[in-house]
Order: structure tokens, then sequence, then C-alpha cells
């Protein structure tokens, strides 16, 4: 985890904050995905990757009622990695009214392209799907099948 944390160099973000933002998913259950070929075959040597997890949101608001504070959260966070390029899109995630951000990252690795599925499906819970690829590698059909597809328990 230290060796790609201080490979990736994302601006903004130390090597140390990647390693405990990744415990801290960890420690959540997130799922992690790497594509490791992707890195093999990509000429900035990086792995697609996706995450998904859940938190407590702090607030009883779901659905439509939660995009403002989630509009509010995504806002914040683009800011403090120094993203480029933000646009978000409403967008339903499991049939649960959400948003999908798009933003651009520069990296010691190159343009990285992310996106980001935001929803809150159940009082107290926010949940995050995250894709991050360099931008001409980018699958765009990844999470829109993501979102069609998600089931909350």
């Amino acid at each position: 985890m230290q060796r790609a944390a201080q490979r990736l160099k994302v601006q903004g973000i130390s090597a140390q904050q990647l390693i405990q933002d990744m415990q801290t998913l960890q420690k959540l259950h997130a799922l992690f995905v790497f594509d490791l070929k992707s890195a093999v075959d990509s000429p900035e040597h990086f792995a697609t990757n996706l995450d998904a997890y859940c938190i407590s949101s702090g607030v009883t608001d779901t659905g439509t009622a939660g995009l403002p504070l989630l509009r509010q959260e995504s806002l914040t966070a683009m800011q403090q990695i120094h993203a480029g390029h933000v646009a978000r899109k409403d967008m339903e995630i499991g049939g649960i009214p959400g948003l999908r951000t798009s933003y651009t990252l520069s990296t010691a690795a190159g343009t990285l392209k992310g996106q980001q599925l935001e929803v809150e499906p159940k009082p107290d819970r926010a949940c995050f799907v995250t894709l991050t690829a360099p931008t001409r590698q980018f699958p765009n059909a990844v999470l829109p099948v993501v979102a069609a597809t998600t089931v909350f328990s």
C-alpha cells in the first residue's frame, strides 16, 4: 500500500493520507477492484480501479431529499483533492435518486478521470462508488451499469 500511494502522487494529497484513506475504507468493509492489466497496458502505468462503500450519513434524508447534502459534501471533497473539470448529474442508483460526479485529477501518472456515484438509500446511510482511470482509457460504460444494477439491502 505504501509503494502504491507513493507512486500515485495525487496533487494535494500525501502518500500518508492515501494510506490512511485506504485503511479507513478497509475498516468500512469497502469493495476494492484493481485492473492490474490496465497498469501494464497504460503508458502511465496506472491501474484502473473501483471502490464501493457505505457510511453513516448522520441525517435521515434519503433519495431526492438527500441530494443537497450529497452535492455539498461532493463539492468539499473535490476541493480537497484539487479536482478539475467537476461536473454533477442527477442519476438513479439502484432506483434511488442520487448523483454522478465526474472530475479530473493531476497526478504523477498523468491526468486521471474519476467518476463517483453518490446516494442516500436509507436514513443514516450514504453510499459511494468511485471509478478512476487514465483519461483516454476511462471505461465510460461501467458506472451506468453499476447504477442500474445496484441493490440496497
